[in-house]
């Protein structure tokens, strides 16, 4: 299915996290409740479970897998982190990407996130802007693929009246 670029934010006590999520992944992107609401479609339209999928040894491509997927994610913050907190930023969204996605992070997938700050704001911990960072990931992904116009041959969520 189509994908494409989602966006989202969180704020809580004068902290704010914001994620710009690009999706063109292997895997299936699940809603919060873990349906698939994007991914592979079989022959009659509906999903095919990629996970259980992969499991029986198929691949997803035939014999000559293509280098095309990739997530990219941005995570940015107005918090002040150091160089250690803005790894665990960037991990805690890469956690959250494979919540959404799955499987993340595939031998035919060139995931990556970055994280960056402002550093304008005094977080209450950097357990609180990695938190914002597990609220906003999932919402972006989830937005990538609902607002994806498809084209004839991939449909694309946005596309369903």
């Amino acid at each position: 299915m189509k994908a494409g670029v989602g966006t989202w934010a969180q704020t809580a006590g004068g902290v704010t996290v914001g994620a710009l999520v690009v999706v063109n992944a292997v895997g299936d992107v699940r809603d919060a409740t873990g349906a698939i609401v994007a991914g592979a479609r079989d022959e009659r339209g509906g999903f095919v479970d990629a996970l259980a999928y992969l499991a029986t040894g198929r691949s997803p491509f035939g014999v000559e897998p293509p280098r095309t997927n990739t997530t990219l994610a941005v995570v940015a913050t107005d918090a002040d982190l150091d160089r250690v907190e803005l790894q665990g930023l960037a991990q805690a969204a890469g956690d959250a990407l494979a919540r959404r996605i799955t499987p993340y992070g595939t031998l035919f997938d060139g995931d990556v996130v970055f994280a960056l700050s402002t550093a304008k704001a005094k977080p209450a911990s950097p357990l609180q802007v990695e938190a914002l960072a597990a609220a906003a990931v999932p919402e972006a992904v989830e937005r990538a693929v609902r607002l994806a116009r498809g084209t004839p041959e991939l449909p694309g969520l946005a596309d369903r009246k």
